[in-house]
């Protein structure tokens, strides 16, 4: 067993130990923790959407039939949910260990890219970053799209370094399809493809003509990718979007003002929202940065709620 190998596995190991550790603690697979301090805010809603895709064959968070489409979720989270739903059975504590093994091969290709770009040295210690990294340990131990997004929006940038590296086609196909699917995961990355033309100009600054054509197939690629899902927003809702929530991805509504706020889905009550993490919709109508939380009144909340348990007050808001 060669020395990079070996770093590989003991990388893995501890990224892997240290989020069992978390999932240990808590106990997902407890019906109280779920109710609790797991399905709860825009896990909820994931939740929802993945059980009406399996018993009701609908995109909707709505209770009871008639069953609306929804657009402002995105599918590929729900779909992977349902996945795993389907195989298990509704087992929230098997999404999560599968998101537990997830983010610890995130670390590994953190280590891969690192390597690539700079040194060992670099990917070891950007790699191990990632693996301690506090805010990657909590998510991948929730119902959140974070983890999952995390992955596909690396494995994005994985293929593309090794395109601009090695000018490998197949790795220019691959990154535009990960990075369709990582912003039909979160559409945070939507626009991101705009920034790379900066990366295309300055590796082909000595043949544009060739730089050109390769960003023009991978935005191609990428719009293809995604360009099934806006078309079923069209259908049902006369919006060629990704998703209603990607006008904040640049701003747009996050501080503004004129908005009055509306009640967070499911709960009904913004205040309700506030216990543990606020929805995107009151995120932005409450003219606060998305991100970062940390270090905020309420993550500080939300962080306490997981292990204390003040999420109970949500199960209250559904009865």
């Amino acid at each position: 067993m060669n020395l990079e190998r070996k770093r590989l596995i003991i990388i893995f190991l501890i990224a892997l130990s240290l989020r069992l550790t978390l999932f240990l603690a808590v106990g997902p697979w407890q019906h109280k923790v779920l109710k609790e301090r797991i399905i709860i805010s825009d896990s909820y809603r994931y939740n929802k959407t993945a059980v009406n895709l399996l018993e009701n064959n609908a995109f909707s968070i709505s209770k009871s039939s008639p069953y609306v489409p929804d657009i402002e979720i995105t599918p590929i989270y729900p779909f992977f949910l349902a996945s795993l739903y389907a195989i298990f059975g509704y087992k929230t504590y098997i999404v999560i260990l599968s998101q537990l093994i997830i983010g610890s091969i995130t670390c590994l290709l953190i280590y891969k890219i690192g390597r690539t770009l700079f040194n060992e040295k670099i990917a070891l210690l950007a790699s191990l970053f990632l693996a301690f990294e506090y805010s990657s340990i909590f998510f991948s131990n929730m119902l959140m799209t974070e983890t999952l997004f995390t992955f596909l929006f690396i494995v994005h940038i994985y293929f593309l370094v090794k395109f601009l590296m090695v000018d490998n086609n197949r790795g220019l196909i691959y990154s535009a399809i990960f990075l369709g699917l990582s912003t039909l995961c979160r559409p945070v990355s939507i626009y991101f493809f705009l920034f790379l033309l900066g990366t295309f100009y300055f590796h082909f600054k000595k043949n544009l003509r060739v730089g050109i054509l390769k960003y023009s197939i991978l935005t191609l690629v990428y719009l293809l990718t995604i360009a099934p899902w806006m078309i079923r927003n069209y259908i049902v809702s006369d919006k060629f979007i990704v998703s209603s929530m990607q006008e904040n991805v640049l701003g747009w509504r996050l501080f503004s003002e004129s908005s009055a706020p509306v009640p967070c889905s499911p709960f009904g009550d913004l205040r309700l929202c506030g216990i543990s993490v606020p929805c995107r919709r009151c995120r932005a109508q409450l003219s606060a940065p998305a991100f970062p939380l940390w270090g905020s009144p309420i993550w500080r909340e939300f962080n306490a709620s997981f292990f204390e348990g003040e999420g109970a007050a949500v199960e209250k808001a559904e009865g």
